[in-house]
């Protein structure tokens, strides 16, 4: 290596210390949530949407709620990948070409969504390899194969539980947290 310049400083432990927690509130920053109502054209009615479902009472909710104006398909976890019709599927999260046939199948069936709701990370589980599949796995292996497809998407939506502290108390869940992060390099990506 080369250098070219270099200078040098003479300071005291003290000053280091001081100068990290100074530089410190550089490293934290605040979430600031902001309240926004829909406008006519983000509203979902009369749209293809598929919603990564969980088999809980909220997703249940989304589903039956969207069924009403729009044409919804369903995907549920599974070890093997399954079209029972062209509403509903099963995919497992960690396999790349489940998702690629998934979008083939709803493709074939002129159903391929506009909008995508992934409400696996809502999954509840005490397995920390699970969390991690639900949430990161499905949804890379689910934007790479709408990459190899050259998919054009209007919207994906991905719902997470307690992945940001909200107030002073409460329990952050790391993996929710790791899924805005992955979505954020998402979202700056030239697809």
């Amino acid at each position: 290596a080369k250098i070219e310049r270099a200078e040098f400083q003479k300071v005291s432990y003290i000053n280091i210390i001081t100068q990290i927690r100074n530089d410190n509130q550089q490293w934290l920053y605040r979430s600031n949530w902001v309240e926004k109502s829909l406008s006519n054209d983000e509203t979902l009615t009369n749209k293809k949407v598929l919603i990564l479902s969980s088999d809980d009472e909220f997703s249940r909710t989304l589903v039956s709620t969207l069924k009403q104006s729009n044409f919804i398909a369903t995907v549920h976890i599974s070890s093997e990948y399954r079209s029972v019709d062209q509403f509903e599927y099963y995919v497992n999260p960690e396999e790349q070409a489940h998702f690629i046939a998934l979008l083939n199948d709803l493709a074939e069936n002129n159903a391929f969504p506009e909008y995508i709701i992934n409400a696996w990370p809502l999954i509840e589980t005490n397995d920390a390899t699970l969390s991690e599949r639900y949430a990161s796995h499905a949804l890379l292996n689910l934007t790479q194969s709408l990459v190899k497809r050259q998919s054009e998407l209007k919207q994906l939506s991905i719902l997470t539980r307690n992945s940001q502290l909200v107030g002073r108390e409460g329990k952050v869940d790391p993996h929710g947290s790791a899924v805005w992060g992955l979505a954020k390099v998402i979202a700056s990506e030239q697809f």
